[in-house]
C-alpha cells in the first residue's frame, strides 16, 4: 500500500464509516454522505486522475480518497473495522488470460468478512452477471456471512447512483445486486 495509506485507518478507527472500492471519480460516494451524514466516507481507487477527482469532490464532506490497490488496500485493512463497503461495477476482465486482475475472487470474499463490523453490509452492484453469479456461489458454500440478499435488479433504488449506474440504466441493460450482512 502507499506511504499515503500510512496514517488511514487511524482516521476512522472508532467512527461509522463507509468505504467504496473503485470508486471511480466519487460521485456515489459524494451524494451518499450527503445523503448519510452520519458517515465518514473513503473512496479507494487505484488510478491516479480518478483519485484526484475523487479527492476534490470529497474534501468539502470531510472525506478523502485513496489511491491504492483494492487487493493491497483490503489486506492492509483491520479486522471488524468498516460498517459499510460498496463494491460498484468493477471491471469484469472477461478473457480467461486476465482472470488475475479480477476484483471479485475468493480472497476478496474472506477479506470482506473479517474487515466487515459485526453488523455490517458489503454492498454490489455490477452489470456483470458472472461476478454476481460467483459471488453467490461464494456465500452457498462457504456460508461466512449471516445475511443474504441478492436481486437480479436493483437492491439500491434509493440511495445515489454512480455514473456507470446511470449509463446501464439508460440503456435498460440487466444489473445484478447483493449485500451481504456480517
Amino acid at each position: 500500500m502507499s506511504v499515503e495509506a500510512e496514517g488511514i485507518f487511524e482516521q476512522y478507527q472508532n467512527t461509522k464509516c463507509v468505504v467504496d472500492l473503485g470508486c471511480g471519480n466519487g460521485h456515489f460516494l459524494s451524494q451518499y454522505i450527503e445523503m448519510h451524514p452520519d458517515f465518514i466516507g473513503l473512496g479507494v481507487e487505484r488510478r491516479y486522475k480518478r483519485i484526484f477527482k475523487t479527492q476534490k469532490k470529497l474534501e468539502a464532506l470531510g472525506a478523502r480518497g485513496l489511491r491504492s490497490e483494492i487487493e493491497d488496500f483490503v489486506t492492509a485493512s483491520p479486522d471488524n473495522f468498516w460498517d459499510e463497503i460498496w463494491i460498484q461495477f468493477p471491471d469484469p476482465w472477461p478473457k480467461k488470460r486476465h482472470e488475475c486482475h479480477r476484483m471479485i475472487r475468493l480472497s476478496l470474499y474472506f477479506h470482506l468478512n473479517r474487515i466487515l463490523k459485526p453488523g455490517g453490509r458489503f454492498c454490489f452492484l455490477s452489470d456483470h452477471a458472472e461476478y454476481w453469479n460467483h459471488l453467490m456461489e461464494l456465500q452457498n458454500t462457504k456460508k461466512l456471512f449471516p445475511m443474504m440478499q441478492s436481486l437480479q435488479g436493483d437492491l439500491f433504488p434509493n440511495e445515489p447512483s454512480s455514473l456507470f449506474k446511470q449509463l446501464f440504466l439508460h440503456k435498460e441493460l440487466p444489473l445484478y445486486s447483493l449485500i451481504f450482512r456480517k
